[in-house]
C-alpha cells in the first residue's frame, strides 16, 4: 500500500513544471513572432499572378502566331498535364477529410452433408472516418493546394515567357 502511494506521488510530482512564467514582454514578443509565421491566404497568392501576355496583344496576326507557338510547345503540354495530375491529387487529399462508407453484399449456395441445398446471404456496411485532431490532414490538404497553385503559376509564367519570346522574335 505504501509502495503504491509512493509511486503515485512520484508520478504526480514528475508531471509538475518548475519553469517560471515568461515575463510579459517576452510573451508578447513570442506572440508577435508567431503571427509573422502565418502564410498568405491562397486567394491572395492566386490574385498576385500576372495577366497573360497573349491577352495584351492587339494585332490578330501576332496573336495567331503566339497561339500557334503556345499550342505547339510540348513542354507546356507536359506542364499542363502535371497541373491536371496535381488537381486529381488535390481531390484525393480533400477526400481524406470525409468519411468512407463501404458496403458488401454476398450470396452463396452449397450442399450440406445430407444432400439438401442451402443458400446464405450476407449484407455488410462499414464506415471509416479519421478525426483530424492534430490538423495533420488539413495541413496536407493546404500543402497540396499550395503545390497546385505553384504549378498553376509555373504554367502561366512559362506561357507568358514563350509568348514574349515569340513576340520578340
Amino acid at each position: 500500500m505504501r509502495r503504491a502511494l509512493l509511486i503515485s506521488l512520484l508520478a504526480v510530482t514528475g508531471c509538475a513544471s518548475t519553469d517560471a512564467p515568461a515575463p510579459v514582454g517576452e510573451a508578447e514578443a513570442l506572440a508577435g513572432l508567431r503571427g509573422s509565421w502565418t502564410q498568405e491566404p491562397k486567394a491572395a497568392v492566386r490574385s498576385a499572378l500576372p495577366p497573360t501576355v497573349a491577352g495584351l496583344i492587339g494585332d490578330p496576326q501576332l496573336l495567331a502566331l503566339v497561339s500557334k507557338a503556345l499550342e505547339g510547345n510540348t513542354d507546356l503540354r507536359e506542364t499542363g498535364l502535371r497541373l491536371r495530375e496535381s488537381g486529381a491529387l488535390l481531390g484525393v487529399e480533400r477526400s481524406r477529410l470525409r468519411p468512407e462508407v463501404e458496403g458488401t453484399l454476398g450470396q452463396s449456395r452449397g450442399a450440406e452433408g445430407g444432400g439438401s441445398a442451402s443458400s446464405t446471404s450476407s449484407l455488410g456496411l462499414a464506415l471509416r472516418w479519421e478525426v483530424d485532431v492534430w490538423g495533420r490532414l488539413a495541413d496536407q490538404l493546404d500543402a497540396a493546394e499550395l503545390r497546385h497553385a505553384a504549378l498553376e503559376g509555373d504554367l502561366r509564367a512559362a506561357r507568358n515567357s514563350l509568348a514574349a519570346r515569340t513576340l520578340r522574335a
